[in-house]
């Protein structure tokens, strides 16, 4: 697995095999300061979680996102966009 968030994320939640992930943009990966990187791992793990029958709250996806992109990945960002990301909607942070 040559993704770093995808690799990460299919460890965190345990699943090893027999799955096909394929993801599609039309802005960049790096840079764009959009909080892409942090919807799409918050993303991923839902879909992963959903995958395994298995619900997790709002803050388990951001935090476990922060903990993907921040910890294993080394990304030199804040937490903000996961949150963002999880729990949708206009917030105030």
């Amino acid at each position: 697995m040559q993704h770093p968030l995808v690799r990460a994320a299919l460890t965190l939640t345990g699943i090893s095999g027999g799955l096909e992930i394929s993801s599609i943009a039309d802005i960049p990966s790096k840079g764009s300061e959009l909080g892409s990187s942090s919807t799409y791992t918050v993303g991923l793990l839902n879909a992963l979680y959903a995958f395994k029958n298995s619900f997790v709250s709002k803050e388990t996806l951001a935090r476990q996102a922060c903990q993907i992109e921040i910890v294993k990945c080394g990304e030199p960002i804040g937490k903000q966009d996961q949150y963002v990301a999880a729990y949708g909607g206009l917030n105030l942070i």
